[in-house]
């Protein structure tokens, strides 16, 4: 089967929330995530996936987060489903 990996741009904003929930005692972070979400998304980006050929996130030249694999992109959005997280975003 061939993802198409075409308009699946996500603008690096929003994810604020996570110091919210963090705030309000509903989720934890590792102690060096902190500062501005800019670098923290940025930290994660970089971190996603090293262990892969294709890199799951990317950020393009427009800023915007970027996929190159679909695949495994899924795998780790599999992994985080039981967190139900999507309530939250």
């Amino acid at each position: 089967m061939k993802l198409n990996t075409q308009n699946s741009e996500k603008p690096l904003n929003g994810f604020e929330k996570i110091y919210d929930l963090k705030d309000n005692g509903k989720v934890y972070h590792a102690t060096h995530l902190k500062g501005k979400v800019d670098g923290v998304i940025k930290l994660g980006i970089e971190n996603v996936g090293i262990f892969h050929l294709k890199r799951p996130l990317l950020l393009n030249k427009k800023g915007n987060i970027i996929t190159k694999d679909l695949t495994v992109l899924f795998y780790y959005h599999n992994r985080l489903v039981g967190y139900d997280l999507e309530q939250y975003i």
